[in-house]
């Protein structure tokens, strides 16, 4: 047996839009497992439905009022020919909280199960809040099937499953076990294989297992595989990647610590804020494993487990979640030795700011965009070292800055968004545009690559013009100063033309 304590850690930039070839196959191989992993951990979640649970109105009158019951969730699952499958085990694994903006593992409905009937339906009744799930169902003979942001009180789910590779060659398979310090085994961690290696290439994709009681798992992918890339999570440890795991006889060992803790209470005008969502983020700009988030509880506290020790972190408010309620900015913590907790004290919420405008082409109309997203953004220079035109050319990828903490806005059909609960920082507007689509030059705090706008938020800026321009083959501005532009107040077009 082969005890597997620790790989190299992934580091790079949380926006790594582009990467550039040229380089020898294993460090290409290195960089496309980065940048699909910083890409598959993007993106923004749906906003929180509204609390549930047995209501009576206050009418001021004495009759009796009929109770409004619990959300249930339920759905029915199927073959991949629509075929009911009895005796499948639907588990609960998450649920959404803080306002919509962070999955937690830990709510009362996490690792409830049903099994679902002869004609493949399973219900979940009186689930604790109208809200989102997501979870695993597993069948004998067919894959794990996951499921994510079900709607308890909407439509039911239609879960298909697909069958089970045949076969089953053992020099195939991936076997793991996921043990703790003490050699003691980890039930219910959750092994995300990320990159699979074929002879054909590096991709992404793979597969999902989680540990048994005995802190076993076994991993079989469908195509011939040379190595794959996974991590393994578990609540109140600390997440670990492992790079180029190769299948075969023999069960490899895992070794997962339970490193440091980071607490607090969130307050704000003397009371503490309730459900709301905080993230820490690694200073060295790491990839999903430097990222946590959590959610306050009814007291505003919160508390971060199995936080990696002696490392640096950026803890804040989540933008998506506080909205209106106003901003925690980011707090440097260095976390201690394995074993040790960090107490912050009450932090109290400082007011947030408004970012609001619209999206328009060079003759005024309003135009659509694919994904329009605002993020706290740290620079990351090298000192006394000057970035390579490669570096420039994707500077998140090679760690000359990194964004977090996003929140996405959806123009309307006359262009118009709006962000709330900005906090006074340096912040990014990524847009993805419609091709052949490029930003205007007028736009101030554009950082000269054709799709951000890069600049200090110091007040409610209700005015900005984001300007797109058709991409003609113009020659861009030459690279712009970074910091100068990061310490400017955020602008677009709005200036030019008013002129």
């Amino acid at each position: 047996m082969r005890t597997i304590k620790d790989k190299t850690s992934h580091r790079n930039g949380s926006y790594s839009y582009f990467f550039q070839g040229g380089l020898d196959m294993r460090q290409r191989g290195t960089n496309i497992r980065r940048a699909l992993v910083a890409l598959a951990f993007m993106g923004s979640l749906l906003t929180l439905l509204a609390d549930s649970g047995v209501s009576r109105p206050d009418t001021g009158e004495a009759k009796a009022q009929t109770p409004v019951l619990k959300p249930r969730l339920a759905g029915v699952v199927l073959t991949t020919n629509d075929e009911p499958v009895a005796n499948a085990i639907v588990t609960i694994k998450g649920v959404l909280a803080g306002r919509g903006a962070v999955y937690v593992f830990d709510a009362p409905d996490c690792n409830r199960q049903s099994v679902t009937g002869a004609d493949g339906t399973f219900t979940f009744d009186r689930v604790a809040a109208a809200t989102k799930f997501q979870g695993i169902v597993v069948a004998p003979g067919y894959e794990l099937q996951p499921f994510r942001d079900a709607d308890a009180g909407g439509k039911p789910l239609r879960i298909r499953l697909i069958p089970a590779p045949a076969g089953g060659d053992p020099h195939q398979t991936v076997l793991g076990r996921v043990v703790d310090t003490a050699g003691k085994p980890v039930e219910g961690a959750k092994i995300q294989v990320y990159m699979i290696h074929t002879e054909q290439d590096w991709h992404s994709g793979g597969g999902l297992s989680f540990t048994d009681k005995k802190g076993g798992f076994v991993f079989l992918p469908r195509e011939k595989l040379i190595a794959c890339d996974f991590s393994i999570e578990a609540n109140g440890y600390v997440w670990r990647s492992f790079s180029e795991v190769h299948p075969g006889v023999g069960t490899n060992e895992y070794v997962l610590s339970q490193g440091t803790s980071i607490t607090g209470r969130l307050m704000k005008d003397g009371k503490p804020v309730l459900d709301a969502g905080i993230g820490i983020y690694g200073v060295k700009g790491g990839d999903f494993l430097d990222s946590f988030s959590v959610v306050t509880d009814g007291t505003g506290r919160f508390i971060f487990s199995g936080v990696p020790a002696n490392e640096e972190f950026y803890l804040f408010s989540i933008m998506r979640s506080l909205r209106e309620l106003g901003t925690l900015s980011r707090r440097h913590v260095r976390t201690g030795d394995e074993g040790t907790r960090i107490d912050l004290g009450d932090l109290n919420l400082a007011k947030g700011y408004t970012i609001s405008g619209r999206v328009q082409m060079t003759d005024g109309k309003p135009t659509a965009v694919g994904a329009f997203t605002i993020a706290r953004t740290e620079l990351t220079p090298t000192p006394g070292q000057t970035p390579s035109v490669q570096e420039e050319s994707n500077r998140s990828f090679y760690g000359l800055e990194h964004s977090f903490d996003d929140c996405r806005a959806d123009p309307g059909k006359d262009g118009r968004f709006e962000f709330t609960g900005v906090p006074g920082e340096t912040v990014s507007i990524f847009l993805m545009l419609k091709p052949f689509d490029t930003l205007s030059p007028r736009n101030i705090s554009s950082d000269g690559k054709g799709f951000r706008l890069l600049g200090m938020v110091v007040s409610n800026k209700t005015d900005l013009v984001i300007e797109i321009e058709p991409h003609h083959g113009q020659v861009f501005p030459p690279a712009r100063d970074y910091q100068t532009l990061s310490r400017r107040p955020l602008q677009g077009a709005e200036t030019a033309i008013a002129k």
